[in-house]
């Protein structure tokens, strides 16, 4: 039974982090080691200050060739108007 208790803490923070990295956030391993620690308190926090999926869309802007997070109307690399590309 103490291999379950053990076994949640742990299957969390292994999703919390793979879902941190592929958001782009800055510290996977912080949010995996907060929630791994205190599952009640990080677990909740993370799905509050988690990305929403439109900030968590990267593309690539055609005029310079540089990826882009969201959903911008200009470019935050080159400052092309963005507007109306797909």
């Amino acid at each position: 039974m103490e291999w379950l208790a053990l076994s949640i803490p742990i299957l969390a923070a292994a999703w919390v982090y793979s879902d941190a990295k592929s958001c782009g956030s800055s510290s996977p391993k912080l949010w995996a080691i907060g929630v791994f620690g205190l599952l009640i308190i990080f677990l909740p926090l993370y799905f509050i200050m988690r990305p929403s999926k439109k900030s968590r869309v990267v593309k690539l802007c055609p005029y310079c060739g540089k990826y882009y997070k969201g959903i911008p109307t200009f470019c935050p690399n080159c400052g092309k108007h963005l507007q109306g590309i797909k």
